[in-house]
């Protein structure tokens, strides 16, 4: 069972380091300040756009204090999730990387995971596709085409406010829900400290 003080540590890790990037701006903010223009952003001064760093320390500090069980979930998660980073992070302070790239390395990400837990999409509950899901190559790619596809649908939405994390949080919380009921708990405290730390970076992005 998670404690209280474990999902207090990753609130305050990721809520911690996004305001210690807000606050060293002056230091970085040639390279990271995201600009007034686009229909997404509805902030009234240039704001950093490198929050996934934020996110990563609250990531890694959940890892960090979850039990081995849980632990053994969200390792090859973060590991997978480093070309998504990677390009992301890429872009965000060069504002150079390109739409397909970006979308190419989240996508690599989901192949990664795969390729670490031996886990892809294979039961969708729609006959046909789960008739073909159980081909592994075509599996694996659906699995990375989801991947890439809830990443972008999340950054859609990014830019507006605490949108994006709070839809998150919200996702998060129903999957924690849905495993508890089903008696998976490793899966639920993953869900737990997940959602947390969403919302420690909803803290720093709420009007």
């Amino acid at each position: 069972m998670i404690a209280y003080a474990h999902l207090l540590i990753v609130f305050l890790t990721t809520a911690g380091v996004g305001f210690a990037l807000v606050a060293t701006q002056g230091w970085h903010g040639r390279y990271s300040l995201d600009g007034l223009d686009g229909v997404q952003k509805l902030h009234l001064h240039p704001t950093p756009r490198i929050g996934g760093v934020a996110v990563a320390a609250g990531l890694l500090t959940a890892w960090w204090v979850a039990d081995l069980h849980v632990r053994q979930i969200i390792e090859p998660m973060l590991i997978a999730a480093l070309p998504a980073l990677a390009f992301g992070l890429a872009e965000d302070l060069t504002k150079r990387v390109g739409v397909l790239p970006r979308l190419m390395a989240t996508m690599g990400s989901g192949v990664l995971a795969w390729h670490l837990t031996g886990v892809a999409m294979q039961d969708t509950g729609f006959a046909p596709l789960d008739w073909a899901l159980q081909f592994t190559p075509f599996a694996v790619l659906f699995t990375a085409f989801a991947v890439g596809g809830v990443a972008n649908a999340v950054n859609i939405i990014d830019g507006f406010n605490g949108l994006a994390a709070g839809v998150v949080v919200i996702m998060l919380g129903a999957l924690a829900w849905m495993a508890h009921q089903v008696g998976d708990p490793e899966i639920a405290q993953t869900c737990l400290l997940l959602g947390i730390c969403a919302l420690g970076f909803v803290a720093i992005n709420w009007p």
